[in-house]
């Protein structure tokens, strides 16, 4: 009586265990992606606004098409994110999350050319990913942040297509 006790609390532990690395394998959880890996991996579309939120503290615009973004998770988290939105979201943008990102007063500025994101890019050489395209972006808005403990951020609103990309990382 005792060994079919034993051998079914073993046969229940060993097939909770075997479910978990089923579900981590095939819907992979956000922990896993903050903890385990330990390279930026494009994350899956459900889990871009709870990253950027774990990150920021602040949520996206409500309209946000294309969604996309890599993550890199460990001590020093960092999300880019790309997506398409329309005027709400562009003035949700420039309105309210720019000023409570920078509280010292830093707002967007016009540019033209080709914006730089230095470590996406390298991020995308290096483990494969496509989802940063500088060519496209020809001019629009630029907002960049670089406290020395907090948020940073960097901010390009491609103002002809509607487009943003952003990059933050909590230091």
């Amino acid at each position: 009586m005792k060994q079919s006790a034993k051998r079914c609390k073993l046969f229940i532990g060993l097939a909770a265990i075997a479910l978990l690395c089923l579900w981590v394998t095939l819907r992979p959880p956000l922990w896993y992606y903050q903890q385990v890996t330990g390279t930026p991996h494009e994350l899956p579309t459900r889990l871009v606004r709870p990253a950027f939120r774990s990150i920021t503290g602040w949520d996206l615009p409500s309209k946000t098409e294309k969604l996309r973004a890599i993550f890199n998770g460990g001590r020093d988290p960092s999300i880019f994110v790309r997506f398409q939105t329309d005027s709400k979201g562009i003035l949700y943008f420039q309105e309210q999350l720019a000023p409570s990102l920078a509280p010292s007063g830093v707002e967007f500025e016009p540019f033209a050319g080709i914006p730089e994101f230095h470590i996406v890019s390298q991020w995308q050489a290096r483990f494969g990913l496509d989802i940063l395209d500088r060519q496209s972006i020809e001019s629009g808005l630029r907002l960049q942040y670089y406290p020395v403990s907090g948020i940073s951020f960097k901010i390009i609103i491609d103002t002809q297509r509607n487009n943003v990309y952003m990059r933050a990382t909590r230091e």
